[in-house]
């Protein structure tokens, strides 16, 4: 069937979205993009959400927008406390909560399927953007900014943001995103993903923290 919407009646005007619909849709594409990948059909996924086709693309105009809406809330996930950070919480304790977080799901099964997914599907650049530009590149942005930040508050010393984020990240992927993509490893104790998170934590406050006046 043709994933283009075509006989369903649109949405009224002015009608707020239903956020559990939204929800449910997101759930339900990540789940058979990552059992069957990207070329599982707008109707497949609206059978497994329980909508309507034309309830998806009121919310997302092309499955290359709800692939890309999939990673962004995969991303939101692990990234959000970067934008929202609570009031008590220095950099020490946000940083380890992101590092885990971020490790807990390019560890998990999901993750890994979707890389090797984009992997594959290298041919289309289209993709392969959205994923880049809601996942790997907007995770960096975050970062560094809440460095930026940070910074300017005077609680580390990052002269150059971007390099930092871009460092912070690698030292939590490493060897590990390697071995996992390539099929050599799928599963990984949480001690070591534990000790891998404290270490780039450790690491990398030692390298910007503020200096003693």
């Amino acid at each position: 069937m043709s994933d283009t919407p075509c006989c369903d009646k649109p949405a009224g005007r002015g009608r707020r979205p239903d956020p559990r619909k939204r929800e449910a849709i997101i759930e339900a594409a990540a789940a058979l993009f990552v059992s069957h990948g990207y070329h599982i059909t707008m109707d497949a996924i609206a059978a497994e959400a329980g909508v309507s086709k034309q309830t998806i693309y009121n919310l997302f105009s092309t499955k290359e927008d709800l692939f890309g809406a999939v990673i962004a809330d995969r991303g939101e996930r692990v990234f959000g406390v970067l934008s929202r950070p609570p009031a008590d919480a220095g950099p020490e304790e946000v940083l380890r909560q992101v590092g885990r977080q971020f490790l807990a799901l390019v560890a998990g099964g999901p993750a890994i399927c979707v890389q090797r997914m984009m992997v594959m599907a290298g041919s289309d650049p289209a993709v392969t953007r959205r994923y880049y530009e809601n996942g790997p590149r907007r995770a960096l942005t975050l970062l560094a900014t809440y460095l930026r930040q940070e910074t300017e508050k005077g609680r580390l010393a990052v002269p150059d943001p971007d390099m930092a984020a871009e460092a912070f990240l690698g030292m939590l992927n490493g060897h590990m995103q390697m071995r996992t993509l390539m099929g050599l490893q799928s599963e990984w104790p949480e001690e070591y993903l534990r000790r891998k998170a404290e270490f780039a934590v450790e690491t990398f406050l030692r390298a910007y923290a503020v200096s003693p006046a």
